[in-house]
């Protein structure tokens, strides 16, 4: 069962769109860069190695997933935060830091 991103709207007050990641989705941090909405995924994707897990960006104004930045083994994207100029993800695996350029 796939976990929704629900986008709330405060002027119609209620839920405006919906994206839905992938079946095994498991939204765990989320972050906004000015126009793209940044989503750390705990994808529990069983492989042979253990799980997977990802960041998508998803364009703020179609709610249409523009990009899987990241494909993380074992790690979970525990958080993200947005500098003004670069994206920081960390992660739970290893205690690692990633910075990404949007």
């Amino acid at each position: 069962c796939a976990l929704p991103i629900f986008k709330w709207s405060t002027i119609r007050s209620g839920i405006s769109a919906t994206v839905t990641l992938s079946a095994q989705s498991w939204p765990s941090a989320l972050a906004f860069d000015g126009t793209d909405i940044w989503v750390g995924d705990r994808l529990r994707q069983s492989t042979d190695a253990g799980y997977r897990a990802a960041v998508y960006r998803i364009n703020a104004a179609s709610n249409q997933v523009v990009a899987k930045i990241q494909d993380y083994a074992d790690q979970d994207p525990a958080a993200l935060a947005f500098d003004g100029m670069d994206m920081w993800i960390a992660t739970g695996g290893p205690n690692a830091l990633t910075k990404l350029r949007p």
